[in-house]
Formats: C-alpha cells, structure tokens, sequence
C-alpha cells in the first residue's frame, strides 16, 4: 500500500458535513451526506495524569443505544495517558470491525465502503501514518501504532477505505462519557 492511500484519511466538513445518522434503537451511526459509510467515535480519558497512580481508559461509541458501545481500562502494560488510550480505542475498535464484518447479526451500512473513525485528536491521526522518529527510534505508542496500521491495511485489501478523522472536541462528547466511565 502506498503512502497516499494512507493519506486519505481527511476531515473535510465542507464535502462531508457534521451530521451523523444515529436512528434509535440503531447498532451503529452513518455519516449524513454519506449514509454508507459506519461511523465510531474513540476517546481517551487518564486519572491522576503524569502521578504514578495514574489510570487510563478508553471509550468506543457506535451509536446512541448500541450494545457495541464500550467503555474500558487500559492494561497495566500500556502507559497510562489520555494519548495512550485514545489509541487503544481506535485499536479496539477497528479490531472489532475487523472480528465481526463477515457475521450476519452485524448491522452494517448496506453497501458499506467506509469507516470514518473520529478522534478530537491531531496526534492519533497523525501517527497513524507512521510510528517510528525521523532518527529510526520507535515513537511512545509505537507498538499501538503498529497494531492500527496492520487494521488499516487489513480493512484496506478488502476494499474498505478507512479514514480517521480529527474533529473538535464537542464533536467528540459521547465517547469521552464512555472513556471517563471505565476509569
């Protein structure tokens, strides 16, 4: 895969819009302009940040009234920083996306071809390009990195484009609440 596939993850409400479709009682929420692209929110949340007490968790919305919806702690082996659970979130989520694409209870937008992901964070979507230094070292998180890179590829060669979004953070409410909920 090349660099500019990769690259296409951009915000652009201008094209696209801030509306979302989250029908009641729905599993999952499309995007308004684009109904078949899934739409998750992930987010981060840390207690006592920079104490050695400090916990992490992240949080994945799909929709209003989903069972998908999640809120949950980072394991002790991550570091424990709002940073660090955001992309823990995004991990999980595209894993989920991954474990349950192909199975029929699996709601999904008819004729799905996109998961836009949103984050109010510029250092998630900029990282996911990438997760070593310019001097070769392995980036903090790089290992988290790693793992969500290997999703976007995986999701990629079965033709789904995915996009991560970077979006303000009162676009972003619903999966701070579920984050801040696991700490």
């Amino acid at each position: 895969m090349s660099r500019q596939q990769i690259n296409r993850r951009i915000y652009n409400d201008g094209e696209y819009g801030t509306e979302f479709r989250d029908d009641p009682g729905a599993t999952i929420r499309t995007l308004a302009a684009e109904p078949t692209a899934l739409l998750i929110s992930v987010n981060g949340a840390c207690e006592n940040k920079g104490l050695p007490n400090a916990r992490a968790a992240g949080g994945i919305f799909w929709a209003g009234t989903s069972n998908l919806n999640m809120s949950m702690a980072l394991p002790a082996s991550l570091p424990q920083t709002v940073r660090a659970a955001k992309l823990f979130a995004l991990e999980r989520a595209l894993d989920m996306i991954i474990e349950n694409l192909l199975k029929p209870w699996f709601e999904l937008p008819k004729d799905m071809s996109r998961i836009v992901i949103i984050v109010d964070s510029l250092y998630v979507k900029s990282g996911v390009d990438g997760y070593k230094e310019a001097d070769g070292k392995p980036v903090v998180n790089g290992e988290l990195f790693k793992k969500i890179h290997q999703h976007f590829e995986h999701l990629q060669s079965r033709g789904y484009e995915v996009n991560i979004w970077d979006v303000p953070k009162e676009q972003n409410t619903d999966a701070e609440k579920l984050a801040r909920a696991g700490l």
